[in-house]
């Protein structure tokens, strides 16, 4: 992918800041152009889409993280702080390093006629990053899956199974104890989701101990995955490894 150069209508073309040069060019020191990061340029470049955004008179390009999360409704507070989260380190990264990361989540989905999780499962199909957190609650009959959490889960991990993408993380949040000991019908097809996770060895999943954690974790999980990025391009690595939640080939232990 080659960031377009053309200004906006009725403009020369731009050569100050701002202006972006063609891959070809991009060669030498380091200049006021975009391609002060070619390193996170090309990292994104291979799987992440692109968009051009005019802010007044200038031109610039961000790469876009698209991340979906899928979690039942038990876990609401940690989805208000999942966007507060990605909304801080779009902040702090976005002029930076030339990036935007997209949230989505199944309340993002329009109302519209047919099977509601077949209209949020294109968010899925189009996410580069999954993320999934569980807590006490499993969900509600998709139509097709026990829930629709277990229905977007397996599309994901199919298509990462197809073509390598998207990345997909796990995290549990930590149950009491003693609702362990008679869990009730939702908590133990939990129980039983992580069990499964266990014995197929294909996922490194993490635990949260309660909202503060999960913030701490995710911000941190969510920046070590983009400079990731920028460090695999050169490493022709497939993800990070042991930064954060991670789908793995099956030989791999989870934890």
């Amino acid at each position: 992918y080659r960031p377009s150069t053309e200004a906006l209508p009725g403009q020369p073309p731009r050569t100050g800041f701002g202006h972006i040069t063609p891959e070809s060019e991009c060669r030498g020191p380091r200049t006021r152009q975009w391609n002060l990061a070619p390193d996170l340029r090309s990292a994104f470049t291979t799987s992440a889409p692109a968009r051009i955004m005019y802010q007044g008179a200038m031109q610039t390009t961000q790469r876009v993280l698209n991340v979906f999360l899928a979690s039942p409704a038990d876990v609401a507070k940690e989805r208000t702080i999942a966007e507060e989260v990605v909304s801080s380190l779009n902040k702090l990264i976005g002029r930076l390093l030339g990036c935007h990361i997209e949230l989505h989540k199944w309340e993002d989905t329009a109302p519209g006629f047919g099977r509601p999780q077949a209209l949020i499962n294109p968010m899925v199909d189009e996410c580069d990053l999954f993320v999934g957190l569980l807590w006490e609650r499993w969900g509600q009959p998709s139509g097709a899956h026990s829930s629709g959490f277990q229905e977007e889960f397996q599309r994901a991990r199919e298509r990462r199974k197809r073509n390598g993408e998207p990345e997909i993380w796990l995290v549990f949040k930590e149950v009491e104890p003693d609702k362990l000991k008679d869990p009730g019908e939702q908590l133990k097809k939990v129980v039983e989701f992580r069990s499964s996770q266990e014995a197929l060895q294909e996922v490194l999943f993490k635990n949260v101990r309660d909202a503060d954690d999960w913030r701490t974790k995710l911000q941190l999980w969510l920046l070590g995955h983009i400079l990731g990025l920028a460090q695999l391009s050169d490493t022709n690595q497939p993800h990070p490894v042991g930064v954060a939640p991670a789908f793995e080939l099956p030989d791999t232990p989870s934890i």
